[in-house]
């Protein structure tokens, strides 16, 4: 396996299937050996571009391949992850990794029991570790506030998909990630625009550490917006996600005592994506973003929709401590009060 090129499979040639085809085909130790979309005409004319071997049915590529790469509509993850899972193959799922939890958790089960690779496709973790490695932090505690805000002109690329589960699910992803624990209290509100059940989502964590952690996502707004802050006592990080540039600012008794910029710049965060499936699959590190980090991103997807749920019709303001009123009012105006 260390000096064979790894065989691939993809299913899936959406928007982010397309993606990943073109990071298979570049990759040096990668050979994809086929794909299969049920969409034919698709199928057929990415074939024809790219000298691809099709298939009629999914479960087919599995006897040629060591891995599969999985793209789909969310709905048929499950079913074709489970069917390549069986056939004792190494497994990437496109996020979210599943609809329900329960099946997220039997995928995830059954990958660790068979020791094989699952990893979950949260492509905006790799630009994080990216940006972390160049930021010098006075020390290892955690923030005591995270800030998100993620804004979108046009809706999910898959039919009905709310905002939560397409959007935010990156913002709770970094956030659970950072944290290294579980939320101890989530509330959250939301509205439709009339586009899916929610296009407007807020959403605050607490952990058991004292952070609390807010998100918020819009995918009718005007622009286009990622923006993540994360604060400390002694230090504040603003980071847009879409120039890749960082600003730190390092405060004390309230005054800004030193500002700096750290711009980093055009990172390939899918091919990184392909370059850490494949080293775990030779057994050479782990996925920076496991079946199990898919699993918890998707439980507190699913804690927000909840919560979101029981709200809506009962608008309520969400109360926030001094401090989170002191820094966060900028972004969040319409909820200190």
């Amino acid at each position: 396996m260390l000096d064979k090129k790894l065989q691939i499979g993809l299913i899936g040639l959406g928007k982010m299937g397309t993606y990943h085809l073109e990071k298979l085909l570049k990759h040096p130790e990668v050979e994809l050996v086929g794909a299969y979309d049920k969409d034919q005409a698709r199928l057929t004319q990415v074939a024809k571009e790219h000298g691809l071997k099709t298939y009629e049915k999914s479960e087919e590529l599995f006897f040629e391949v060591d891995a599969v790469f999985i793209a789909s509509p969310t709905s048929t993850h499950f079913e074709i992850a489970k069917q390549a899972l069986d056939n004792n193959l190494h497994l990437f799922i496109e996020k979210p990794i599943c609809d329900r939890v329960e099946l997220a958790a039997e995928l995830v089960k059954i990958s660790q029991e068979k020791n094989l690779v699952l990893q979950t496709g949260f492509v905006e973790r790799y630009r994080w570790l990216s940006l972390l490695r160049q930021i010098p932090l006075r020390s290892y505690k955690k923030p005591v506030v995270i800030s998100t805000e993620r804004n979108s002109l046009v809706p999910s690329r898959e039919r009905g998909m709310d905002i939560v589960t397409d959007l935010m699910i990156h913002d709770i992803d970094l956030v659970l990630w950072l944290m290294q624990e579980p939320p101890v209290s989530i509330s959250a509100e939301g509205v439709s625009a009339g586009l899916t059940p929610i296009d407007i989502a807020y959403a605050r964590l607490e952990f058991p550490s004292g952070t609390v952690a807010h998100l918020k996502a819009n995918w009718v707004a005007s622009e286009r917006h990622r923006e993540t802050q994360l604060i400390w006592n002694d230090r504040i990080v603003n980071c847009d996600l879409l120039s890749g540039t960082t600003q730190i600012l390092d405060v004390e008794n309230d005054e800004p005592l030193e500002k700096q910029t750290i711009s980093l710049g055009q990172s390939d965060s899918l091919s990184e994506q392909v370059d850490a499936f494949v080293k775990a699959v030779k057994g050479l590190g782990q996925v920076p973003v496991s079946g199990p980090d898919g699993l918890r991103a998707l439980e507190v997807t699913e804690a927000i929709k909840q919560k979101i749920t029981e709200k809506q019709g009962q608008p309520e303001k969400l109360r926030l401590s001094p401090l989170e009123k002191k820094f966060l009012s900028r972004y969040w105006g319409e909820y200190v009060h």
